[in-house]
Formats: structure tokens, C-alpha cells, sequence
């Protein structure tokens, strides 16, 4: 019993801390709140007279209603706080958006590098899965269109430079 009441002591304690980690926390030990009290309830023997001592209820019904009204209580709690800390939180930060025309570079240049982008990452699954006659006529149409790039980005690939060994 002091078990019990210690638990739900620190339950109620963690509650003030408005933190979805410290809710849980809260209501996991409302819930084994109730589940001991429903075992601390099985091991009380009632005697074969039933003393209704406590609202007409024996003293394991009424341990048991006991426990899981406090269980409850403690769950409800720490679902309330839960609830809480998600909407204290803040919203996370947007991401940025970035103009063309704020980093300098011109929509048809982006535009290009995406395409060539895209072209490189076709070539090297290509070269990666052995398929050297695709990473190849990938890599030469990189080459065509931006030299630069194919020499920044797609010659030093040690995939790509074994299929163009080959």
C-alpha cells in the first residue's frame, strides 16, 4: 500500500512539469495504479459472511474500486498535462524558402542543375548496378551538356570511372 502511494505521490509530483515524457510517465503509473490494486484486491480474503462494510461492498471490492478510481484519476491527469505540454509547444520552425533571384542564381540555371542533377543520379544507379552501357551514355550526355559539372560532380565517381574503364 505504501508502494502505491508513493507512486502516485511521484506521479502527481512529475505532473507539474508540462513535458509529454513526464504525462506518460504519469499515466503509466495511474495504470499500474490500477493493475496492482486489482492484484493487492486478489490476495484479500473476504470472509464467507459478507461484511458490507463499505457501501454494501467487500473489503477486496472496495480495494478494488479504491485503486481504480485512483488509477483512473492519476491516467486522466497525466492525459490532461499530455494534452498540455503538445499545445505549449512550439511549432517547429518553417523551412526556408529561397528565391532564385535571393541566391543570385537565375530560374534556368536552377532549372539545369536540377536536370542535370537528376541525369547524375540515374547515371550513378546505373553504374552501381553494372548497367555501364546506360552510366555511360548518361555520363557523355552530362558531358555534353555542362563539362564543368560532369567534371565537379560525376567523373571523380569510382563507379562511374569503372564503367567508363571498361
Amino acid at each position: 500500500m505504501r508502494l502505491v502511494a508513493s507512486l502516485t505521490s511521484l506521479a502527481l509530483l512529475s505532473t507539474g512539469c508540462l513535458s509529454r515524457r513526464a504525462s506518460t510517465i504519469t499515466m503509466g503509473v495511474g495504470a499500474l495504479t490500477m493493475v496492482g490494486g486489482r492484484l493487492y484486491a486478489s490476495t484479500i480474503e473476504d470472509p464467507p459472511e459478507r461484511d458490507h462494510t463499505w457501501g454494501g461492498l467487500s473489503e477486496s471490492e472496495s480495494t478494488l474500486l479504491l485503486f481504480g478510481a485512483l488509477g483512473l484519476f492519476v491516467i486522466g491527469v497525466g492525459g490532461v498535462n499530455y494534452i498540455a505540454a503538445v499545445l505549449e509547444e512550439p511549432a517547429p520552425p518553417a523551412a526556408p524558402t529561397v528565391h532564385p533571384s535571393a541566391s543570385g542564381v537565375s530560374p534556368e540555371v536552377a532549372s539545369r542543375r536540377n536536370s542535370l542533377d537528376r541525369m547524375a543520379a540515374r547515371a550513378f544507379a546505373a553504374a552501381r548496378a553494372g548497367d555501364c552501357v546506360s552510366a555511360n551514355a548518361v555520363s557523355r550526355d552530362i558531358a555534353a551538356l555542362d563539362q564543368t559539372y560532369y567534371q565537379a560532380n560525376v567523373a571523380g565517381d569510382t563507379a562511374i570511372a569503372a564503367c567508363v574503364a571498361r
